[in-house]
C-alpha cells in the first residue's frame, strides 16, 4: 500500500477529553462541538459543503506532513489545542495544478488529491485530500499548548 502518516488540525472547543475526564472505558466524552473527539470515538466523516465556505480542493478531509500547517487549523479549547496524526490510505494521488473548491469526489482514476508546493499555486505546505473516509484512521493524538 500506500500508507502515510499525516497531520490533521480541527476544532476541540468544549472538549471533556482535553480536561482529563475519560469515560471508565478509556473512550472520550464526545461533544457536540469537539470534532477531535467525535473522529477519535467514531472516525472521520465527510464534510458537507457550507455556503461562503470556499475549500482549495473542495469537500474532503485534509492532511499534511507539516504539522504546523495542521496547527492553524486545530482551534484550541481553554488555550490547549491538539492534532491528530492519521494513517492515510492514499492511494493513486492526482497532483492539483489548480484550486477545485466544489470538488467533492477524487477525479476519476484517483483515489486523492496532493497539494504541492511549487507545483499548486498559492500553495505553501503539502496537502493531501480523501474523500472517503475509508482512506482515514486516527491514530495517535498529541495535545499541547
Amino acid at each position: 500500500g500506500n500508507e502515510r502518516r499525516r497531520w490533521h488540525g480541527t476544532y476541540c472547543r468544549n472538549c471533556k477529553f482535553l480536561k482529563n475526564n475519560l469515560a471508565k472505558d478509556g473512550h472520550c466524552e464526545p461533544s457536540q462541538k469537539c470534532v477531535i473527539c467525535s473522529i477519535i470515538n467514531t472516525g472521520f466523516r465527510k464534510p458537507r459543503p457550507k455556503p461562503g465556505r470556499p475549500e482549495k480542493f473542495g469537500f474532503g478531509m485534509y492532511f499534511s506532513s507539516t504539522s504546523s500547517k495542521q496547527n492553524g487549523m486545530a482551534k484550541p479549547a481553554k488555550g490547549v489545542r491538539a492534532l491528530l496524526l492519521c494513517k492515510v490510505a492514499v492511494g493513486r494521488g492526482c497532483k492539483a495544478r489548480r484550486s477545485h473548491p466544489r470538488r467533492t469526489r477524487a477525479p476519476k482514476g484517483f483515489n486523492s488529491i496532493l497539494g504541492v508546493p511549487g507545483v499548486t499555486p498559492n500553495l505553501n505546505y503539502d496537502e493531501l485530500v480523501t474523500y472517503d473516509i475509508a482512506q482515514n484512521t486516527p491514530a495517535y493524538v498529541i495535545i499541547y499548548s
